[in-house]
């Protein structure tokens, strides 16, 4: 929808709206105690009391909403906020919801079904962003309207079909495992809150210190790693649960490996790719106002690879129950993202945002590294990782200093480099899938 969204709206209305929805980031996983992320630990498990455990967690996400309704006039009181705090309320009910509903289904195995709803959700947020965007022209407010249609559409399927109103239990439920349920879900709230910081608290930082404009343009360079980061979401949601399942095998250490290295390899293939041909993708996504976001895009497709790689370690500490040690990595790697946001964004605006959100990561994934291998023997080839991190590097400094042409042929050349470097990787995949296609 990026090119729909940059020509209807201006970088201004584009960067109200972006900041809205970021809001509602920060604000989930505190009254929600990330409840929906850890939800499925419990659903999965096959003893577990998955009645009394989906409602615990609905009452938990009732008692947000009861919060949030109390504290409106405080949001009310923000100046992008105060024109639109009731599509705030509804974005928040509905999306607090419908991510509740979707990773209670993820564990219960029902995988088709949420790959169903990410569709219908999808073309209901496309028609009604046509609708409300050009035929009405409602601006922000067709955008949110939006947002609020689609989340409401995917958890009433999610609902119906796959039975959740079967797991609802209306009488008291049992405090034993209420608190197994808060002891795992609330260290992740200062996780999820310092990774909030690190993603978009320069968006405040960028509005206040370089204007709203200048976040229409971060926003826009924004969306078009969300290809990566579509992929990437697809990925981790089925990993979660190999990884719950595979963890105490025999031969975990050795599984986990092997997707770690494959994974690595995907996502750096990847941001490579489209880094070599941003130039004309931007031409065709962004409309003539975000014509120069396209600079701002490599360094954020490689925050993508190392923010991959951070939620593929995630699920080592969700496997063993260790949630507690995600917070300080993030906290260490938010800190120094914000202390360079507010050093530098003022003279170099949204370019100074991308590379900060790089360097945290980088942050983050060296900690998280060296966290999983307290809990599993990972074998990394960190010359090999290396190498190919550094190509990515030369790619983007080709593309943004030195050459200027419309397909930068040094970004070609690194793409197959890359290749090279991890020849392997892709050796040891390609053996393992030869191995499994012959039995």
């Amino acid at each position: 929808m990026l090119p729909l969204y940059t020509r209807v709206l201006s970088r201004a209305e584009f960067g109200t709206a972006d900041l809205i929805i970021f809001s509602i980031g920060l604000i989930l996983p505190l009254l929600t105690i990330s409840i929906a992320e850890s939800i499925i630990r419990f659903a999965i498990e096959e003893n577990a009391n998955k009645k009394q455990v989906f409602s615990i967690g609905l009452k938990i996400i009732i008692i947000g909403w009861c919060i949030l309704l109390v504290l409106l006039p405080l949001a009310g009181s923000i100046p992008v906020i105060k024109d639109y705090t009731v599509w705030f309320y509804l974005i928040y009910i509905s999306q607090s919801l419908n991510a509740y509903f979707n990773s209670f289904t993820r564990g219960l195995n029902k995988i088709q079904l949420i790959g169903v709803v990410g569709v219908v959700q999808t073309l209901t947020v496309v028609f009604s962003n046509i609708v409300f965007l050009v035929v009405f022209d409602f601006a922000v407010d067709g955008f949110l309207f939006s947002i609020v249609l689609g989340n409401v559409v995917a958890l009433l399927v999610l609902f119906f079909s796959a039975n959740l109103r079967y797991y609802l239990v209306f009488e008291k439920t049992d405090k034993q495992i209420g608190k197994e349920i808060l002891k795992y879900s609330i260290p992740l709230v200062p996780a999820r809150t310092s990774w909030w910081f690190n993603n978009s608290s320069n968006r405040y930082i960028i509005a206040s210190l370089s204007g709203i404009s200048e976040l229409g343009l971060f926003s826009a360079a924004n969306k078009i790693p969300s290809i990566l980061i579509t992929l990437q979401g697809i990925f981790i949601q089925a990993w979660e649960l190999s990884a719950l399942t595979e963890y105490k095998k025999e031969d975990g250490a050795a599984f986990f490996s092997k997707i770690y290295n494959l994974y690595n390899f995907v996502l750096v293939i990847g941001c490579s790719f489209l880094i070599i041909f941003i130039k004309p993708i931007s031409g065709i996504l962004l409309g003539p106002e975000f014509k120069e976001a396209w600079r701002l895009v490599p360094f954020l497709l490689i925050a993508v690879i190392f923010g991959g790689i951070i939620g593929f370690l995630n699920t080592i500490n969700m496997a063993v129950k260790k949630t507690n040690a995600l917070v300080i990595p993030v906290i260490i790697g938010a800190s120094v993202g914000v202390a360079i946001n507010f050093i530098f964004v003022p003279k170099y605006g949204a370019m100074a945002a991308s590379i900060s959100i790089t360097i945290s990561y980088v942050i983050i994934w060296l900690q998280r590294l060296v966290n999983a291998k307290k809990h599993i023997k990972l074998e990394v080839n960190y010359l090999r990782d290396a190498l190919s991190y550094s190509i990515i590097l030369m790619q983007t400094c080709a593309i943004l200093f030195y050459d200027h042409k419309e397909i930068s042929f040094i970004a070609v050349i690194g793409f197959l480099l890359l290749f090279v470097v991890n020849h392997n990787t892709l050796k040891d995949n390609w053996l393992l899938l030869k191995g499994n296609i012959i039995k």
